[in-house]
């Protein structure tokens, strides 16, 4: 049983990002410029389990399938997923916690033990795995800076282990794309895009994929739509689309006639 689901979350795995590289043709998705919707090489089982006895470790199962059968790290949520590493004491130790905490101000540059980074947010704030302990599989959040470290979880409250919570995001990123594509190719109207996927979809990250989409440049001196956050490039992306809608819809021209043909 779990062989079968390793070999759904791989087989997913790659579909998602086949399809993400083929519709988000500027990489405007957050990351994506990083990883290129690409997986870096595979280590080998036999370097895994080398590691695993060296330090005491039991890699959470849809980890290990990700960095020995799609990649040591690359494509994945926020700016993409890390190389595995386990080079360091603290990672052999276990993890404590098993609800939201959050570091002293003395400890607040301390290594966790018993995680390994995942994948970087930005502004200090980063995606853990965790290795050891009674959280073991479990994805957290640690933005110690601001709100504390506490562990993902789904609708249901339950935390995310790493394939739930990078098939979450993914199929979330892949789902946006796609829906937009169907909406462009139906002729949608720009407001109307607009009007059925926000609040749900941020502005500028609909404007981003449909830019992307078409494959333009969604930059310049465009129109300023003043009901819009992000205007300008609202403006830009409105000019684009109309350009590509009627490029679209353009009945193909009748062939020359021959000279011939008019002659009395």
């Amino acid at each position: 049983m779990l062989r079968t689901s390793m070999e759904s979350f791989v087989s997913e795995a790659r579909t998602i990002c086949e399809r993400l590289s083929r519709l988000d043709l500027r990489r405007v998705a957050f990351g994506a410029r990083s990883h290129g919707y690409t997986f870096a090489p595979c280590l080998t089982e036999a370097e895994v389990a080398e590691a695993e006895q060296r330090h005491g470790l039991t890699l959470p199962p849809p980890y290990r399938a990700f960095i020995t059968r799609l990649g040591n790290g690359g494509v994945g949520p926020q700016y993409g997923i890390g190389p595995f590493r386990v080079s360091e004491e603290h990672q052999s130790r276990p993890f404590p916690h098993t609800a939201p905490f959050q570091l002293t101000e003395d400890t607040l540059d301390d290594l966790l033990p018993g995680a390994a980074r995942l994948a970087d947010c930005g502004c200090g704030i980063e995606i853990v795995l965790v290795l050891n302990g009674p959280a073991a599989g479990q994805v957290w959040l640690d933005a110690r800076y601001e709100g504390g470290i506490s562990p993902l979880r789904d609708a249901a409250r339950q935390p995310l282990t790493f394939d739930a919570w990078w098939l979450h995001d993914m199929r979330a990123l892949l789902a946006r794309f796609e829906t937009i594509a169907a909406l462009m190719h139906e002729g949608t109207l720009h407001e109307e895009i607009h009007a059925k996927l926000e609040p749900r979809e941020l502005q500028l990250h609909v404007d981003e994929a449909m830019a992307s989409l078409m494959d333009r440049d969604p930059t310049g001196r465009p129109p300023l739509i003043p009901s819009k956050p992000w205007g300008l490039i609202c403006g830009q992306v409105d000019v684009l689309y109309r350009a590509w809608l009627a490029n679209r819809t353009q009945k193909p021209r009748p062939p020359p006639s021959d000279p011939a043909d008019n002659k009395p």
